[in-house]
Parts: C-alpha cells; sequence; structure tokens
C-alpha cells in the first residue's frame, strides 16, 4: 500500500486546538473524580510514590511517569513482597478512576475557536494521507464529519485514514458497553472485541466504561487484536510514505513502542523507495528535532514554532532547504 503523506501527531497538536498536554491533565482529572474518598486516596498514592508531593504546591509528577509506576505495583508488588501499604484492588481503582476522569477533562476541554484551528489541519487532507495521532481526542475526526469528508479507523486507500496506536476516547471493550447495538460498530470487523460509540461524546451510562486508551507509559502492553493491527497499519504508513510531517510529537522516551516503530518503518522507507524521503519537525522544543534528526539518514526540515504559528498550506507546498 502507497501512502504518500503521513501526518504524526502528539500531545503539542491538540494543545494548539485547545486541549491540555499530557503533563497538565493530573490536576484537571483529579477534579473530575467524582467522589472525595477516591480523590484522597489518588493523592495518598502520589505521596507514597512521591514523598514530596503536596497538593497545596500542585507539583503533580509527570503523568506518564505515574501511569507507569501503577502498572509496575500492579504486575510486581505481590512479587517483592506480600504486605504493601496499598492492595492491588486499590491501584486498580485509582488507574481506572484516572483514566476515566480524563476521558471527561477531553470530553469537555473544547472550544470554538479551537474547533476552527483543528478544521483548517482537517480542510489540508485528502484521500490517501495517514494521519496517525497518539492523542486520544476526537478532535480531527469531529472536523472531518462536520465537513463531511470521509475517514476511517484504519488504513485506507480512498479514504483518509485515522491510525490511533494509544487508542480512542470512543473506543470500547463490547462487553463493558451496556447500551443498544445500533449505538456502536466495531472498530475491526474481523475481531470484533473493540467497538466505536456512534458520537463525539461518552456514553450515557449508569456505570461508565473506561475507553480503550493506552497511557504513553513503558511497559505497555497491546493485548487487543484490534490495537496490534493499528500498530501494524502505521508502520506501514511510515514505510511506504514520501512525505510524513511530525506535529506536536516529541517522541517521549517512555514509549518505546513508539520509538521502534518508527526508527524501524523510516529505515526502512530510506533503504528501499526509490524516492527521497521528506520529513518535517514542527515543535517549539529544538530537542524533539534533534531526536528525529538521528533517527534518519537525511535531512529534517525544522519549524521551530507551535502548530499555531505557521501555516500549513505554506508547509506542504514549501519545497526550500532542509535543516
Amino acid at each position: 500500500m502507497k501512502t504518500r503523506r503521513v501526518f504524526l501527531l502528539g500531545a503539542g497538536a491538540s494543545k494548539s486546538w485547545g486541549l491540555p498536554l499530557t503533563n497538565e491533565l493530573f490536576p484537571l482529572a483529579l477534579t473530575g473524580v467524582k467522589k472525595r474518598a477516591s480523590r484522597d486516596l489518588i493523592r495518598k498514592f502520589i505521596q507514597y510514590q512521591y514523598p514530596h508531593f503536596r497538593k497545596r504546591w500542585k507539583n503533580y509528577p509527570p503523568f506518564e511517569e505515574f501511569l507507569s509506576l501503577v502498572d509496575v505495583y500492579l504486575e510486581f508488588a505481590d512479587v517483592i513482597k506480600r504486605g504493601h501499604s496499598f492492595s492491588i484492588e486499590d491501584v486498580r481503582q485509582i488507574r481506572k478512576e484516572l483514566l476515566l476522569a480524563i476521558s471527561v477533562v477531553l470530553h469537555g476541554a473544547r472550544s470554538g475557536a479551537a474547533h476552527s484551528n483543528v478544521r483548517r489541519f482537517a480542510q489540508v487532507l485528502r484521500p490517501g494521507d495517514a494521519v496517525i495521532t497518539f492523542n486520544w481526542d476526537l478532535l480531527i475526526e469531529e472536523a472531518l464529519y462536520d465537513m463531511g469528508t470521509d475517514w476511517e479507523y484504519g488504513l485506507q486507500e480512498k479514504a483518509i485514514s485515522i491510525l490511533k496506536p494509544h487508542g480512542s476516547l470512543d473506543w470500547y471493550h463490547r462487553a463493558e458497553l451496556s447500551i443498544k447495538p445500533e449505538l456502536f460498530f466495531p472498530l475491526n470487523r474481523r475481531f470484533r472485541k473493540i467497538v466505536v460509540f456512534r458520537s463525539f461524546r461518552a456514553p450515557r451510562v449508569e456505570d461508565p466504561a473506561v475507553p480503550v486508551i493506552l497511557p504513553p507509559v513503558v511497559n505497555k502492553k497491546i493485548e487487543y487484536k484490534e490495537l496490534q493491527s493499528i500498530w501494524r497499519d502505521a508502520w506501514l504508513a511510515l514505510r511506504h510514505a514520501a512525505e510524513i510531517y511530525i506535529l506536536g510529537y516529541s517522541l517521549p522516551a517512555e514509549d518505546l513502542n513508539a520509538r521502534f516503530t518508527i526508527r524501524s518503518a523510516i529505515r526502512g522507507n530510506e533503504k528501499l523507495e526509490r524516492h527521497k524521503l521528506r520529513i518535517t519537525v514542527v515543535n517549539p522544543d529544538r530537542n524533539v528535532y534533534l531526536r528525529f534528526a538521528r533517527l534518519v539518514e537525511g535531512n529534517v526540515k525544522y519549524y521551530e514554532s507551535g502548530l499555531q504559528g505557521i501555516s500549513l498550506n505554506e508547509m506542504l507546498a514549501d519545497d526550500g532547504e532542509t535543516e
């Protein structure tokens, strides 16, 4: 499958469209935890892992790092000793409450101005393009839907492909979503465990289900066949791309799966394709440019700016010299 243009999006892209960065999610997520006892439990666990944490100081730890510690606790705590300050059930509840609260924050953090910005991005997309986004939000899907533009979750040749290796706010495990069947459809008709809710909001149910979302943690388990297929699609899209635009994505050190996938695909692209791969990085942090520049043999064009500071049409038409 040939994919001419691939857009690789991270939290910086969603930030320019009005959503919080991942490291801003922690205090926002806690406000979305409804039960005070649950909020207190989460804060106690934060302080257990980070002794210098104080609520009044608001010195919350990096969210990805905290979730990595949660996962390690769940998998390894019983290996080293029998008794712990927090039970496995407590820590599972902490993880569930935080992920539910994050979905609430992201569903509610949109604005009209932000939507106009993401719509400008959606307008430059065309059939055959692939958007690989590590964000859970639904901003791009909603903008394309409003424009009447066809898109699919999965790699397609005749539509815009949206690939979400870390999951999405509208994806749920079929067995956990107790709503009418006509309100959802299977993400992948071959496997049918993950279903997509037919709306750009959370389902209104008495017992909310956690969306299928994968935090960018070190020890990541990709158990669903549907997600494994999306990771393969992301690799294929990058492997066969002629142009790759990296917008607001920092290639975080914690996400080893993403680093491996991107590195493998780009190196394969450079070795076997006849065209010269064109890579563009848009990020105000110059260190991000250096990370990607070290992954490739050729040059990388760099815009030291946030996504809101550039003209997308000019960027896509720019054939100038690379750094």
